[in-house]
């Protein structure tokens, strides 16, 4: 018997990464063969980009290549880095902050790969990482000491290296071997779907054990568990939950008879799968695996969500200029219908401060695509006087996608484009 959970994830951002499983597993040496235009170094691939680009174009930029914004996690890869790009000033490398704290001194634990991963290695300059506001989110390597700095993101332009897993030659093939019974997986990040197991799997884990998995996604997919085996033993549990913990998603997976559920995380791009064993002796495995939203066809560079395609536009503009970005794409700047799209819209916005939001107020206020949507989200204190305060409408994202109205012209923000999916 399965039993089937489909958790939908609006996820914040783009993240490219390598699969992992929890099982542990018996390697012969392997060889790695770098894709056209990748340079190989100590088992890595790197490409250098000498066109100078913001955080998140040279981020797709890379992953147009078939790969990531470069990941280093020791010494070597530092120094191997440094020499590979030695020609420049400074560079972009894959770490960046995941979560909208808006203002302070960063640390360690708000800060992620391109592949999802937590930094376990950093090389900070003196006094950095600094304070969010002035000095922004995204991080660059500096040419004459590989020290990092984080940066504005989206108002920074520097060239950048990519790192692609590239080809793995095997010569024999992988035999999984059973992992300890009391032993959490050291690896807790899965990217790109497989099995999960408990652990000790197939024979029984241990007692008084918490492991936590963090499954991750991009934007707009849905995450699907199939638990093809559940032997729970007394008091044990599996417990969904988003990433700040604070929300639970389903409280306790005890038996094999639960429905097929959806469900919307207003946290993150990361869904956490708890495990807490009572006494020893159960197992279980789940498949998870990712999905788009099918139902629709949607353009290129647009996601599909409950009928509608969305684009989010990185490059802050004037209202009137993401109007016209939008159009010509033969969409719209957003509307919003409810608290489920403002969620999905505010999380698109990902570590952007704000974005515009296809409404106007007036007399009458009116959508950008004529939608009749009454539903409302201002900050306390708004809508103002729009003589002093402007008539286009901003989502803030560092305040919860709470709404302003401020000047059309004199800001310049980014945005999303909506569209009626076919």
């Amino acid at each position: 018997m399965i039993i089937l959970f489909v958790i939908l994830l609006h996820c914040i951002g783009s993240i490219i990464g390598r699969d992992e499983i929890s099982v542990s597993t018996s390697l012969p040496i392997k060889s790695v063969e770098c894709p056209v235009g990748y340079s190989h170094i100590h088992g890595h691939c790197y490409k250098y980009f000498q066109n100078a680009m913001r955080y998140w174009d040279a981020s797709k930029t890379c992953e147009n290549n078939g790969g990531y914004l470069v990941i280093i996690t020791d010494e070597t890869a530092l120094t191997d880095v440094l020499d590979f790009a030695k020609d420049a000033k400074s560079w972009w490398i894959g770490l960046h902050i995941v979560k909208n704290k808006g203002s302070g001194k960063p640390t360690i634990n708000d800060f992620r790969w391109s592949d999802g991963t937590k930094p376990n290695y950093t090389d900070w300059t003196y006094t950095f990482p600094r304070d969010i506001t002035r000095y922004g989110s995204c991080v660059r390597m500096l040419g004459n000491t590989g020290g990092w700095e984080n940066r504005h993101c989206l108002r920074y332009r520097l060239p950048f290296v990519c790192e692609s897993p590239g080809i793995v030659v095997t010569p024999t093939t992988i035999t999984p071997t059973i992992s300890p019974s009391d032993v959490c997986p050291s690896e807790m990040y899965y990217l790109d779907g497989g099995e999960i197991y408990s652990p000790g799997y197939p024979l029984g884990y241990a007692s008084h054990l918490t492991c936590v998995y963090e499954l991750v996604c991009h934007i707009g997919e849905t995450i699907k568990l199939e638990f093809e085996d559940l032997n729970l033993s007394g008091n044990s549990t599996i417990t969904l939950r988003h990433m700040n913990g604070e929300q639970t998603v389903v409280d306790y997976v005890i038996d094999m008879n639960t429905a097929e559920r959806k469900f919307n995380t207003t946290v993150s791009n990361v869904m956490y799968v708890e495990f807490r064993s009572g006494p020893a002796g159960g197992s279980w495995m789940f498949r998870w695996s990712k999905q788009t939203d099918e139902s629709i066809t949607c353009p290129p560079s647009y996601i599909g969500h409950n009928g509608y395609c969305y684009k989010f536009d990185r490059t802050p503009l004037t209202y009137s200029m993401a109007t016209m970005a939008c159009m010509r794409d033969n969409a719209f700047i957003a509307s919003i219908g409810g608290v489920q799209e403002n969620e999905y819209v505010n999380l698109l916005g990902g570590e952007s401060d704000a974005l515009w939001i296809g409404l106007k107020i007036g007399d009458q206020s009116v959508w950008a695509d004529k939608s009749d949507s009454k539903y409302r989200n201002w900050m306390e204190g708004y809508p103002k006087p729009k003589t002093y305060y402007g008539s286009c409408v901003r989502m803030n994202i560092i305040k919860n996608g709470k709404w302003q109205n401020v000047p059309c012209e004199w800001i310049q923000l980014p945005f999303v484009c909506k569209k009626q999916g076919k």
